[in-house]
């Protein structure tokens, strides 16, 4: 959810993504519903040995605003962010970051926020979504 200092609230609803490995959807979610209890994929280490991309695809934004995302370890620090030119589209993750950081403690969280222009930022509360958690099996 984006909240407007001027009393202005620009809802989240419809906003959806799907996760993939490779061409396969592990993951199709809405922000409405993500939490850690619901968006979690499991890969077994075969299959994360056996990747060649790792895709996220965010729709449903309406926005031209640009998007960030960021892998986060089992403690949530941040270990690596991306920017997404606009909110709405596809994002392709180098999989080697995704075994890195999967191979250092077993999983991963995916978070992403809207990254408005810097006039509108000082204006605007903004919400983080988490996106997923990937675990190693």
């Amino acid at each position: 959810m984006i909240i407007a200092s001027s009393g202005l609230a620009l809802q989240a609803q419809g906003q959806s993504w799907k996760v993939l490995v490779d061409k396969k959807v592990l993951l199709e979610a809405k922000a409405e519903g993500s939490d850690l209890r619901e968006n979690i994929i499991n890969l077994s280490k075969s299959k994360l040995k056996k990747a060649k991309l790792f895709t996220i695809v965010f729709e449903g934004s309406g926005s031209e605003w640009k998007r960030r995302i960021w892998l986060a370890d089992s403690s949530d620090q941040e270990r690596k962010s991306y920017i997404m030119p606009k909110a709405d589209g596809t994002i392709k993750i180098p999989i080697a970051d995704v075994r890195k950081y999967l191979q250092k403690d077993g999983s991963l969280k995916i978070w992403t926020i809207m990254a408005p222009p810097p006039d509108v930022a000082m204006r605007v509360r903004l919400r983080s979504f988490f996106v997923c958690k990937i675990i190693v099996e």
